[in-house]
């Protein structure tokens, strides 16, 4: 399923829902039309153009990270810091930056790259209010170019799959490739829908005492097309009455685990490891194992430290400060270990030969 717009005239089709002003039914591919909506362009010729997810903007941008949670920040952190060497690592998609925020805290030279300007400003300004530096840079990853290779290329959040077409995936690899460190590594996460051919996901998050978002995906899975498409709608409600309201539609590639690593072999990779939900279930190999590191809050300086007060700990009134105590959320469709029904998190992690 896809989305064009003629670059002459601006006649729209999304084949999703078909257009019922001419008869065309929901699903009809853009293929079967030509000649028969357009009498202007008669839909033939390449200036009807096949059109790329909107740019993540406006409540998404804004409230993305009360959905996304701290889903997989211990996971990257920790699989970055087992290298031997200062590693130097490529986040595409970084978004609001909140992997690219979390590996700074511990001096890891980081490059985040999205075309989202309202998603980068988010991210600048947790940067600035941390006094971390992080270089975020706004461009298109299929036209991302630099001189500097790469220890590590993160692509998180299903951030692959907003690339539909196997034309765009492979062009992404061999740019990935491009910019990767003799014997680096990179690492694919893929989201795997409900297992419903419709389903539905919703959220609420309590931003102040009187403002509630409430977040809604509705989604289709088409396994003879190999997508998904979903609808995200966030209404922000004070004092029970709707003040905000903002919708987007998407389309993500659906690829299995198994799929992606065939692709990934086949693009020159070596595949190391698969991971769900961020709990390795598998062996790693000896390469990838992680070692246990003394983690240190951020904010603390190299002479402080965290001085509780004996009694005021055995009377339940303050805790020792727990890094990695929770570590749920997920987007867009939200992951949960304890609902099956759920949609599932892989994380492919591969090297180059």
């Amino acid at each position: 399923m896809a989305h064009y717009k003629c670059t002459y005239c601006s006649f729209q089709y999304n084949e999703w829902h078909g257009d019922t002003k001419n008869g065309v039914p929901q699903g009809t591919s853009y293929s079967a039309l030509a000649g028969t909506l357009c009498s202007r362009c008669g839909l033939q010729g390449e200036r009807h153009k096949r059109q790329s997810n909107p740019k993540y903007a406006g409540l998404e941008a804004k409230y993305y990270d009360f959905f996304v949670g701290k889903a997989g920040n211990a996971f990257y952190r920790d699989w970055v810091l087992q290298s031997d060497k200062l590693p130097n690592v490529l986040d595409l998609g970084t978004g609001t930056g909140r992997f690219a925020l979390e590996l700074s805290n511990f001096g890891i030279p980081i490059t985040g790259v999205d075309w989202s300007s309202e998603m980068l400003a988010v991210a600048r300004k947790k940067v600035e209010r941390m006094n971390k530096e992080v270089n975020f840079i706004e461009e298109d990853a299929l036209t991302f170019n630099q001189n500097e290779r790469y220890s590590h290329i993160l692509l998180t959040d299903g951030f692959f799959q907003h690339f539909t077409t196997v034309l765009e995936q492979k062009e992404l690899l061999a740019r990935i490739r491009k910019h990767l460190k003799e014997d680096g590594f990179v690492a694919i996460d893929l989201v795997i829908p409900p297992t419903n051919p419709t389903w539905k996901v919703q959220q609420r998050k309590q931003v102040t005492n009187q403002k509630t978002i409430y977040y809604t995906v509705e989604g289709t899975t088409a396994l003879h097309g190999q997508l998904i498409h979903y609808t995200a709608t966030y209404e922000g409600f004070r004092e029970g009455v709707c003040q905000s309201k903002y919708r987007v539609e998407r389309e993500l590639s659906l690829l299995t685990p198994r799929e992606l690593i065939y692709l990934l072999m086949l693009e020159g990779f070596f595949v190391l490891d698969m991971v769900e939900n961020y709990q390795p279930n598998i062996k790693l190999s000896e390469t990838m194992k992680i070692p246990e590191i003394n983690y240190r809050p951020a904010y603390l300086g190299v002479n402080d430290t965290l001085e509780l007060k004996s009694d005021e700990i055995n009377k339940g009134i303050l805790k020792p400060y727990q890094l990695d105590s929770w570590n749920e959320g997920g987007y867009p469709f939200g992951v949960s270990a304890f609902e099956q029904s759920h949609p599932t998190k892989w994380t492919i992690i591969a090297k180059s030969k």
